[in-house]
């Protein structure tokens, strides 16, 4: 549903041909195919390498981690300033997931088994820490590096960095039949006190949960069904649908929720600001099967205003959709990854202006 103000911004393709036609900076090069206001981000180390690029994590809005695949069961890892260019790699098999209040890094040393705490400067391992076998991958850290949030079969659970003295804050519901179980799964730490989950049931995520680090205060969200909740600063939650059925913002307090769109692609080229400016993704068709759910128009669109801020589209047939998209932590760009005119996974930059006029381009 276009409004003739949107279809009249569609014509406005000159923005375009200038940032293509534009002097490259030292550190990128190349637009994106369609994207085309994006710009391929050269990591030396990287592109002499000829690795592909599959995992990044913002650790300052100028500073990233990026982990690249090199043979069968590894991967290199590295520190990238997106100001200065510098980097520094980490060691081996090294996968970040977060970076903690103190500056340390919590990382993942074997696929969903092996944890440990690097330190922040040296990135040298401070705390190993291993999963024991009846709890489920779904596990997460807390900000200040002392506490694990993590789920059994009985439920979530809060403990220390080595499993103990746990405390149970949601309990499964496993009485009755199997069709009747609830389980809490997918903790994620909002912030120092607040814990987010789903609760799993047979039919898929039933509906989503925050719960305070010692229990003492929860709240479920049944409008989250089949969604993943993402905390906003302002308090409220951008919510995902998990099968593709939209976006929207979901109330704190009163649990209501808003769509901003009701179509996207699953999860590719979803990013927010979490400051509420605007999230990015990609159009579904209406009609969706497997051989043609995808429209090539990725949007980014305002959380508050739902006005498109910009629009880019390819007719392309085997074009595919971006991956790896993640929102800067001042919500001013964005990051993406995807095969270059080599067939190589790299990074590309996109810049944000929540502000602006919708631009679009079509290829």
């Amino acid at each position: 549903e276009e409004s003739g103000s949107d279809s009249s911004q569609k014509q406005q393709s000159s923005q375009k041909s200038d940032s293509k036609g534009g002097s490259k900076g030292e550190g990128e090069s190349e637009n994106h195919e369609y994207i085309s206001d994006a710009k391929k981000v050269m990591i030396e180390p990287i592109e002499a390498a000829q690795l592909d690029i599959n995992h990044v994590v913002f650790l300052d809005p100028g500073k990233i981690s990026i982990t690249c695949p090199k043979d069968i069961g590894e991967h290199r890892s590295f520190i990238y300033d997106l100001e200065t260019r510098q980097v520094v790699k980490l060691p081996d098999n090294t996968t970040v997931l977060k970076k903690l209040d103190n500056d340390d890094l919590f990382v993942m040393t074997k696929e969903n088994t092996e944890y440990a705490i690097l330190d922040g400067s040296s990135y040298t391992v401070k705390k190993a820490i291993m999963r024991p076998a009846n709890v489920d991958n779904s596990l997460d850290i807390s900000p200040d590096g002392k506490s694990i949030a993590y789920v059994t079969d009985e439920g979530l659970f809060v403990s220390d960095l080595d499993f103990q003295n746990p405390t149970r804050i949601v309990a499964a519901k496993r009485e009755g039949k199997v069709f009747d179980m609830e389980l809490p799964r997918f903790p994620k730490w909002f912030d120092a006190n607040r814990i987010g989950y789903k609760v799993v049931g047979f039919k898929g995520v039933l509906y989503c949960g925050v719960v305070t680090r010692d229990g003492t205060v929860s709240k479920t969200y049944m409008e989250a069904q089949d969604a993943t909740l993402y905390p906003l600063v302002n308090g409220d939650y951008l919510f995902r649908n998990d099968s593709g059925k939209g976006i929207g913002i979901i109330d704190a307090n009163t649990g209501q929720k808003k769509f901003i769109t009701e179509s996207l692609l699953d999860k590719e080229g979803f990013a927010f600001d979490k400051n509420g400016k605007w999230v990015s993704y990609y159009m579904t068709n209406k009609e969706v099967t497997e051989e043609n759910k995808w429209t090539g128009r990725f949007e980014v669109k305002g959380i508050s205003s739902e006005s498109k801020i910009m629009e880019f589209e390819t007719e392309k047939p085997n074009a595919k959709p971006v991956e790896n998209a993640v929102a800067s932590p001042d919500g001013k760009f964005l990051l993406f990854t995807d095969m270059d005119m080599t067939g190589r996974r790299v990074l590309y930059k996109l810049e944000i202006n929540a502000e602006q006029s919708q631009q679009s381009q079509k290829k």
